[in-house]
C-alpha cells in the first residue's frame, strides 16, 4: 500500500519501518512463534487437536485483529477465479498460471541451495550473524537440491534429523532475539516447502498441519531489496519509491506504482493477483532479464 503523501506522516512511516529492517542479534522481540514449533515436529498423521494452534495459559497477551477491511476484502476477491477454475491438470501445463506459482515456490530451495537467497531471504540477511537453525537448512537444502537415487535415503534423513533438531531447539528457547526468530519462521516455510511439494505422502502428511496464525504487512520495493549495503539501503529508501503492502491489497499500488518497482517476491504474488501475462505487460524488461522463470508463449 502506498506511504502516506503527507510529509510528516511519510517520515514517520518510513523511520518506523526502517527500525524494524535493522536486526539487532541481542535485542528482544515479542513475537510468538513456539505455537508452529510443536507442529513441525510430527512425524504421524494430524490428529484433529493439531489443527489449533496451543495458547500458552500462563501469558495470553492481547492481540489487534488482522485488519480485513473492504480494500483487503476486494483484493482476495480478485484471486477468487483463479481458486475456483483449479483443475489438477493444470499443474503439469505450463501454460497454466497455477504451473507457474509452484515452479517459482518449489524454485525456492534451489534458489536457497545456488544463489543463498530467496524472495523472502536476502542474501546478505546472515553474512554477520547466521543463527544455527539457517546454517542446518542450508545444508540440508544444498543436499536435497543435488540428491541422486544412490543418496536419497540419506538425504531424507537428513532432512529429517534438521527438522527434529529445530524443534528441539527453538520449542525450549526462553527469549529468542528477533533475529533468531526471523531465521528459524524463514527454516520452518523452506521444510515446508520440502515436505510439501516432494511429492512423499508421509512428508506432506508432516506439512498439513500447519495454518498460520497471523498476517503481517511487507514491503515492496525492487530498489530496497537489491541495495547491497547499509549505505545503498539507506539512499534508496529516500531517494527511491517503497509501498507497504496490507495482506494482498495491490490496487492503491497498481494505481500509482511502476513496474520497475517490483521486486521478485512482489512478482510472484502478482503473477496470481494479476495473471501472468499481465505481470509480464507491467514489468517491462524483466523477461529478458528473467529469461526461463515464465512459462513459454
Amino acid at each position: 500500500m502506498p506511504m502516506d503523501s503527507q510529509p510528516d506522516a511519510a517520515a514517520a512511516a518510513a523511520e518506523n519501518t526502517y527500525s524494524y529492517l535493522v536486526i539487532d542479534a541481542d535485542s528482544t522481540g515479542d513475537i510468538p512463534m513456539d505455537p508452529f514449533m510443536g507442529l513441525m515436529g510430527n512425524d504421524s498423521s494430524p490428529a484433529r487437536d493439531q489443527w489449533l494452534a496451543p495458547l500458552d495459559q500462563g501469558s495470553i497477551t492481547e492481540r489487534p485483529s488482522s485488519p480485513a477491511n473492504e480494500e483487503i476484502i476486494t483484493a482476495y476477491q480478485k484471486m477468487a477465479c483463479f481458486c475456483e477454475h483449479i483443475e489438477p491438470w493444470h499443474l503439469y501445463d505450463p501454460q497454466t498460471p497455477l504451473h507457474y506459482i509452484v515452479a517459482r515456490i518449489k524454485g525456492f530451495t534451489t534458489d536457497v541451495a545456488t544463489r543463498n537467497a530467496t524472495p523472502f531471504l536476502h542474501r546478505y540477511l546472515y553474512r554477520d550473524h547466521a543463527p544455527q537453525c539457517i546454517l542446518s537448512c542450508f545444508t540440508a537444502n544444498v543436499l536435497y537440491t543435488n540428491r541422486t537415487e544412490a543418496n536419497t535415503a540419506m538425504v531424507m534423513r537428513v532432512l529429517h534429523s534438521s527438522i527434529r533438531e529445530l524443534v528441539d531447539t527453538e520449542a525450549g528457547r526462553v527469549v529468542p532475539t528477533p533475529a533468531e526468530k526471523l531465521a528459524r519462521a524463514q527454516t520452518l516455510f523452506l521444510y515446508q516447502i520440502i515436505r510439501l511439494f516432494d511429492g512423499d505422502i508421509i512428508l506432506r502428511a508432516q506439512d498439513d498441519p500447519g495454518p498460520w496464525a497471523y498476517v503481517h504487512r511487507w514491503t515492496l520495493s525492487r530498489h530496497l531489496w537489491e541495495a547491497n549495503s547499509s549505505f545503498m539501503f539507506d539512499r534508496m529508501w529516500k531517494e527511491k519509491p517503497h509501498y507497504m503492502i496490507n495482506n494482498y491489497s495491490f490496487g492503491n499500488f497498481l494505481d500509482y506504482g511502476r513496474g520497475e518497482d517490483v521486486d521478485e517476491f512482489a512478482e510472484i504474488l502478482l503473477s496470481v493477483y494479476m495473471g501472468v501475462d499481465e505481470t509480464k505487460r507491467f514489468i517491462p524488461g524483466n523477461e529478458a532479464e528473467r529469461q526461463g522463470t515464465f512459462p513459454g508463449p
